[in-house]
């Protein structure tokens, strides 16, 4: 499996590097409610815009699974003390056998 994913990131990386070659166009990004422009390659703008659009989506993702986590610490708590009164009540029930025997 550890070769599947080196080889898979191996043609990712080969992809990406072919893009970086055939767009090394200069583009124009300008930041419209300020007065800022920067001069970029055509790759590093396209690139960095889905790198931000992944990290955006990993941070919602993050923040969503979060209830989740919480939801199921809740659960795991419930259960553990479900199982102590469970115990007990064993425990009770097992000594009251042995005085009525």
């Amino acid at each position: 499996m550890k070769i599947v994913f080196w080889i898979i990131g191996l043609l990712a990386t080969i992809v990406v590097l072919l893009f970086a070659l055939s767009n090394r166009q200069s583009t124009v990004i300008d930041f419209w409610p300020f007065d800022v422009s920067i001069n970029l390659p055509l790759y590093l703008t396209i690139l960095s815009s889905l790198l931000a659009g992944f990290l955006i989506g990993q941070l919602i993702y993050s923040i969503k699974i979060l209830k989740y986590r919480r939801i199921i610490r809740q659960q795991v708590n419930q259960i553990a003390n479900l199982e102590r009164q469970f115990e007990a009540v064993r425990i009770s029930s097992s000594s009251d056998e042995l005085i009525f025997s």
